[in-house]
């Protein structure tokens, strides 16, 4: 979370405010992201205020309340969720209301591929790919390792979180492929 804040908070105003949403909060998945979302800000010193917004676990309360928030709240720069669907709700209301075509900013993670749809289009900045592949294929192969070695080699710490899909990649997102985006692999 703290290295995607660093990320969108360079497409903010100084002062600005924005948006964070946080599906299901204490999860232990999406509210470390937000906590370093929230760290980042501060460390920043860049005078963005923030509010979060609990946008529970149905997509479609997601989307009433990101939208909810956005239209009570015009002059905000920027909306960032912190999971999958959160994100999409922020860039369904930005594709919507023309949030990031209007010098705003969206980002969040995952690879829903509506999101990437949104991307491609343009009315979300980036979303950080958590590297889905990766997450699975790692403990697999040190599984295999640890047993062909007899238990020498052990399990490593793999960050896989370092990528981010923006308008400059996101083709190979949506291509076919086994590794990332879309499943359908001829």
């Amino acid at each position: 979370g703290y290295n995607s804040a660093l990320k969108w908070l360079k497409l903010i105003p100084k002062g600005g405010h924005v948006m964070l949403s946080i599906g299901v909060p204490g999860s232990l998945n999406t509210q470390p992201r937000l906590d370093g979302y929230i760290q980042a800000i501060k460390d920043s010193g860049s005078g963005v205020t923030y509010d979060v917004v609990n946008t529970g676990p149905d997509p479609a309360t997601e989307i009433s309340r990101v939208e909810s928030y956005y239209l009570s709240h015009k002059t905000v720069n920027g909306l960032f969720g912190t999971g999958g669907s959160d994100t999409y709700a922020c860039g369904f209301v930005s594709n919507k209301y023309g949030l990031v075509k209007a010098g705003g900013a969206v980002a969040g993670f995952d690879l829903f591929p509506q999101t990437l749809d949104f991307i491609k289009a343009g009315d979300v900045n980036f979303t950080t790919d958590q590297q889905a592949y990766l997450q699975g294929f790692l403990p697999v192969q040190q599984m295999y390792l640890y047993k062909l070695s007899g238990g020498l080699v052990g399990p490593a710490n793999s960050d896989t979180s370092q990528a981010y899909v923006t308008k400059d990649n996101v083709d190979a997102y949506v291509g076919k492929s086994r590794f990332e985006g879309r499943s359908e692999v001829e």
